[in-house]
Protein backbone atom coordinates (compact mmCIF):
# COMPACT_ATOMS: atom_id res chain seq x y z
CA UNK A 1 0.00 0.00 0.00
CA UNK A 2 1.52 3.51 -1.08
CA UNK A 3 1.08 5.95 1.71
CA UNK A 4 -0.26 9.37 0.11
CA UNK A 5 1.41 12.19 0.38
CA UNK A 6 -0.30 16.10 1.89
CA UNK A 7 -0.86 17.22 -1.71
CA UNK A 8 -3.21 14.18 -3.27
CA UNK A 9 -5.36 14.27 0.08
CA UNK A 10 -5.49 18.15 -0.54
CA UNK A 11 -6.34 17.38 -4.13
CA UNK A 12 -8.52 14.76 -3.08
CA UNK A 13 -10.84 17.17 -0.67
CA UNK A 14 -10.49 20.07 -3.11
CA UNK A 15 -12.10 17.96 -6.32
CA UNK A 16 -14.45 14.92 -5.21
CA UNK A 17 -17.83 15.66 -5.07
CA UNK A 18 -19.20 13.08 -2.89
CA UNK A 19 -16.52 14.09 -0.24
CA UNK A 20 -17.51 17.64 -0.53
CA UNK A 21 -21.47 17.19 -0.44
CA UNK A 22 -20.99 16.80 3.91
CA UNK A 23 -19.01 20.20 3.87
CA UNK A 24 -21.37 21.92 1.56
CA UNK A 25 -24.65 21.11 3.51
CA UNK A 26 -27.23 24.48 4.15
CA UNK A 27 -28.15 25.22 7.38
CA UNK A 28 -32.13 24.65 7.45
CA UNK A 29 -32.75 28.22 7.94
CA UNK A 30 -30.44 28.90 4.80
CA UNK A 31 -32.57 26.50 2.37
CA UNK A 32 -33.66 28.42 -0.38
CA UNK A 33 -36.65 26.08 -1.61
CA UNK A 34 -38.61 24.04 0.40
CA UNK A 35 -37.77 21.16 -2.17
CA UNK A 36 -34.04 22.04 -0.78
CA UNK A 37 -35.07 21.74 2.62
CA UNK A 38 -36.59 18.43 2.34
CA UNK A 39 -33.98 16.67 0.34
CA UNK A 40 -31.07 17.61 3.11
CA UNK A 41 -33.19 17.85 6.33
CA UNK A 42 -36.88 15.87 5.71
CA UNK A 43 -36.53 12.65 7.43
CA UNK A 44 -35.88 9.54 5.42
CA UNK A 45 -36.29 6.84 8.17
CA UNK A 46 -39.25 6.21 10.75
CA UNK A 47 -36.73 7.07 13.60
CA UNK A 48 -36.37 10.43 12.36
CA UNK A 49 -33.18 10.08 10.26
CA UNK A 50 -32.54 12.81 7.72
CA UNK A 51 -29.55 12.84 4.69
CA UNK A 52 -28.23 15.93 6.36
CA UNK A 53 -27.54 13.73 9.81
CA UNK A 54 -26.63 10.40 8.67
CA UNK A 55 -26.54 9.69 5.04
CA UNK A 56 -23.90 12.59 3.30
CA UNK A 57 -21.68 12.21 6.03
CA UNK A 58 -21.75 8.20 6.00
CA UNK A 59 -20.67 8.63 2.14
CA UNK A 60 -18.18 11.13 2.24
CA UNK A 61 -16.16 9.06 4.88
CA UNK A 62 -16.89 5.95 2.83
CA UNK A 63 -15.18 7.88 -0.09
CA UNK A 64 -12.15 9.02 2.08
CA UNK A 65 -11.67 5.60 3.15
CA UNK A 66 -11.62 4.16 -0.41
CA UNK A 67 -9.29 6.91 -1.40
CA UNK A 68 -7.01 6.23 1.79
CA UNK A 69 -7.57 2.40 0.97
CA UNK A 70 -6.34 1.17 4.76
CA UNK A 71 -4.08 4.40 5.25
CA UNK A 72 -4.55 5.76 9.06
CA UNK A 73 -6.89 8.86 9.16
CA UNK A 74 -5.69 10.87 12.25
CA UNK A 75 -2.64 10.62 13.97
CA UNK A 76 -1.95 12.03 17.53
CA UNK A 77 1.59 12.62 18.70
CA UNK A 78 4.24 13.62 21.53
CA UNK A 79 7.63 14.66 20.17
CA UNK A 80 10.54 15.84 22.16
CA UNK A 81 10.67 19.70 21.19
CA UNK A 82 14.93 19.72 20.60
CA UNK A 83 15.26 16.45 18.91
CA UNK A 84 11.80 16.11 17.68
CA UNK A 85 11.84 12.15 18.52
CA UNK A 86 8.44 10.56 19.66
CA UNK A 87 7.80 10.34 22.99
CA UNK A 88 5.49 7.80 25.07
CA UNK A 89 2.00 9.27 23.98
CA UNK A 90 0.05 7.61 27.27
CA UNK A 91 0.84 11.20 28.77
CA UNK A 92 1.23 14.85 28.26
CA UNK A 93 4.07 16.30 29.64
CA UNK A 94 4.55 20.08 29.59
CA UNK A 95 7.31 21.09 27.41
CA UNK A 96 6.79 18.41 25.16
CA UNK A 97 5.32 18.84 21.46
CA UNK A 98 1.65 17.42 21.13
CA UNK A 99 0.56 16.87 17.49
CA UNK A 100 -2.71 16.01 16.23
CA UNK A 101 -3.39 15.56 12.77
CA UNK A 102 -7.01 15.09 10.84
CA UNK A 103 -8.06 15.18 7.43
CA UNK A 104 -10.71 18.15 7.30
CA UNK A 105 -12.62 20.09 4.25
CA UNK A 106 -9.26 21.30 2.23
CA UNK A 107 -7.03 18.47 3.16
CA UNK A 108 -4.68 17.39 6.13
CA UNK A 109 -5.18 19.79 8.94
CA UNK A 110 -2.14 19.87 11.59
CA UNK A 111 -2.40 21.17 15.14
CA UNK A 112 0.47 21.39 17.29
CA UNK A 113 1.62 23.19 20.98
CA UNK A 114 5.19 25.44 20.56
CA UNK A 115 6.22 25.02 24.38
CA UNK A 116 7.43 28.45 23.96
CA UNK A 117 3.80 29.84 23.93
CA UNK A 118 3.08 27.44 26.47
CA UNK A 119 4.26 29.24 29.43
CA UNK A 120 2.64 32.50 28.01
CA UNK A 121 -0.62 31.36 27.08
CA UNK A 122 -2.03 28.19 28.31
CA UNK A 123 -5.33 29.36 26.22
CA UNK A 124 -4.56 29.45 22.96
CA UNK A 125 -1.35 28.12 22.61
CA UNK A 126 -2.40 25.77 19.83
CA UNK A 127 -1.19 26.45 16.06
CA UNK A 128 -3.14 24.84 12.78
CA UNK A 129 -1.89 24.94 9.40
CA UNK A 130 -3.23 23.07 6.12
CA UNK A 131 -0.22 21.19 4.61
CA UNK A 132 0.01 20.98 0.93
CA UNK A 133 3.99 19.44 0.79
CA UNK A 134 4.84 16.11 -1.09
CA UNK A 135 5.71 14.47 1.96
CA UNK A 136 3.70 11.35 2.82
CA UNK A 137 0.90 11.25 5.19
CA UNK A 138 2.29 9.34 8.38
CA UNK A 139 4.43 9.88 11.51
CA UNK A 140 7.37 11.09 9.97
CA UNK A 141 6.15 13.15 7.39
CA UNK A 142 3.95 14.71 10.18
CA UNK A 143 6.70 15.55 12.46
CA UNK A 144 8.67 17.29 9.51
CA UNK A 145 5.90 19.07 8.66
CA UNK A 146 6.05 20.72 12.22
CA UNK A 147 9.74 20.86 12.37
CA UNK A 148 9.92 22.84 9.11
CA UNK A 149 6.51 25.07 10.42
CA UNK A 150 8.56 25.87 13.43
CA UNK A 151 11.80 26.75 11.70
CA UNK A 152 10.31 28.71 9.22
CA UNK A 153 7.70 30.77 11.07
CA UNK A 154 8.35 30.58 15.30
CA UNK A 155 12.00 30.77 15.53
CA UNK A 156 14.53 33.44 14.14
CA UNK A 157 17.35 32.53 11.82
CA UNK A 158 20.66 30.95 13.56
CA UNK A 159 22.73 33.28 15.42
CA UNK A 160 22.24 35.50 18.50
CA UNK A 161 18.52 36.19 18.84
CA UNK A 162 17.94 32.81 18.00
CA UNK A 163 20.10 31.36 20.72
CA UNK A 164 18.42 34.01 23.40
CA UNK A 165 15.30 32.76 21.99
CA UNK A 166 15.92 29.00 22.46
CA UNK A 167 17.96 29.69 26.05
CA UNK A 168 14.93 31.50 27.81
CA UNK A 169 11.78 30.08 25.25
CA UNK A 170 10.68 33.08 24.51
CA UNK A 171 7.67 33.03 21.69
CA UNK A 172 8.77 34.97 18.61
CA UNK A 173 5.98 37.77 18.98
CA UNK A 174 7.22 38.21 22.36
CA UNK A 175 10.51 38.15 21.89
CA UNK A 176 11.23 42.57 21.33
CA UNK A 177 9.62 43.52 24.48
CA UNK A 178 11.44 40.95 26.26
CA UNK A 179 14.89 41.64 24.59
CA UNK A 180 14.00 45.61 25.71
CA UNK A 181 13.90 44.55 29.18
CA UNK A 182 16.87 41.87 28.72
CA UNK A 183 18.77 44.45 27.78
CA UNK A 184 18.05 47.10 30.40
CA UNK A 185 18.83 44.43 33.00
CA UNK A 186 22.25 43.40 31.59
CA UNK A 187 23.04 47.05 31.85
CA UNK A 188 21.93 46.83 35.23
CA UNK A 189 23.29 43.98 36.41
CA UNK A 190 26.97 45.61 35.05
CA UNK A 191 26.82 48.72 36.93
CA UNK A 192 26.23 46.71 40.02
CA UNK A 193 29.27 44.53 39.40
CA UNK A 194 31.30 47.91 38.65
CA UNK A 195 30.39 49.41 41.92
CA UNK A 196 31.28 46.10 43.45
CA UNK A 197 34.88 46.39 41.65
CA UNK A 198 34.81 49.70 42.38
CA UNK A 199 34.46 49.39 45.93
CA UNK A 200 36.27 46.37 46.38
CA UNK A 201 39.41 48.33 44.90
CA UNK A 202 39.21 51.66 45.59
CA UNK A 203 41.42 53.05 48.33
CA UNK A 204 38.70 53.97 51.52
CA UNK A 205 40.62 57.07 52.56
CA UNK A 206 40.99 59.90 50.57
CA UNK A 207 44.10 62.13 50.91
CA UNK A 208 43.75 66.21 51.01
CA UNK A 209 46.09 68.93 49.17
CA UNK A 210 48.45 69.29 52.60
CA UNK A 211 49.22 65.37 52.87
CA UNK A 212 50.21 65.20 49.38
CA UNK A 213 52.42 68.04 49.59
CA UNK A 214 53.92 66.79 52.60
CA UNK A 215 54.80 63.22 50.86
CA UNK A 216 55.93 64.52 48.00
CA UNK A 217 58.16 66.74 49.78
CA UNK A 218 58.96 63.52 52.31
CA UNK A 219 60.28 61.74 49.35
CA UNK A 220 62.08 64.87 47.70
CA UNK A 221 60.16 64.31 44.57
CA UNK A 222 60.21 68.12 44.20
CA UNK A 223 64.19 68.12 44.45
CA UNK A 224 64.18 65.07 41.71
CA UNK A 225 61.89 67.08 39.54
CA UNK A 226 63.70 70.52 40.30
CA UNK A 227 60.19 72.46 41.36
CA UNK A 228 61.90 75.30 43.45
CA UNK A 229 58.82 78.23 43.48
CA UNK A 230 55.92 77.24 45.07
CA UNK A 231 53.48 77.63 42.12
CA UNK A 232 55.25 74.76 40.76
CA UNK A 233 54.91 72.43 43.71
CA UNK A 234 51.35 73.33 44.84
CA UNK A 235 50.58 72.14 41.28
CA UNK A 236 52.14 68.75 41.55
CA UNK A 237 50.55 68.23 44.87
CA UNK A 238 47.14 68.80 43.16
CA UNK A 239 48.03 66.19 40.51
CA UNK A 240 49.07 63.48 43.37
CA UNK A 241 45.98 64.20 45.51
CA UNK A 242 43.68 63.84 42.66
CA UNK A 243 45.88 60.60 40.95
CA UNK A 244 45.70 59.11 44.28
CA UNK A 245 41.95 60.05 45.17
CA UNK A 246 40.24 58.85 41.65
Amino acid sequence: MKTKTFQQIYDFCLLDRTYNEYFNIPDPFDCKTKREYLYYHGNVHPRGISRAGTFIYGQSMKQLEQFLNGQQESYHIHVDPCTFEIENDSYFFEGRIYIIAHIKQNGVQIEFNDPFTYKYDLDNDRIRFTTRSHRPFNTQGLIDEVKEYIEKKLRFAPGRYRDLQVEYEIPKEKFIDWYKNYKENLTAEAEVEWLKMYEKYHPTERIDFDESYSLLQAFGIFSDFGYDSDIEREQLAEEFMDLCNR
